[in-house]
């Protein structure tokens, strides 16, 4: 209940492989999260300070991040919304 964040199985990224071990994710590490929304092949993490991060698929700018990436292989912070 630290607040860590850990996944498993298939990111939905060609390069991915699947894990079968949960891994925890090192981008977030140290970061205290709030609540974690998973989509189909996408993820948005909630810090308790306010801060969203998200990855995955971006094809219809579901992560809500300024890059036109269609897809995001790392967790990246959402520029567009802050604080929340």
């Amino acid at each position: 209940s630290q607040g860590d964040c850990f996944f498993f199985g298939w990111s939905g990224h060609p390069a991915s492989e699947k894990r079968v071990i949960p891994s925890q994710v090192a981008r977030l590490r140290g970061l205290a999260l709030k609540e974690i929304a998973v989509g189909l092949n996408h993820v948005v993490v909630c810090t308790r300070q306010g801060d969203l991060w998200a990855w995955g698929a971006n094809q219809s700018g579901q992560l809500g991040l300024t890059s036109a990436d269609e897809y995001v292989a790392v967790p990246t912070e959402m520029d567009a919304v802050r604080k929340v």
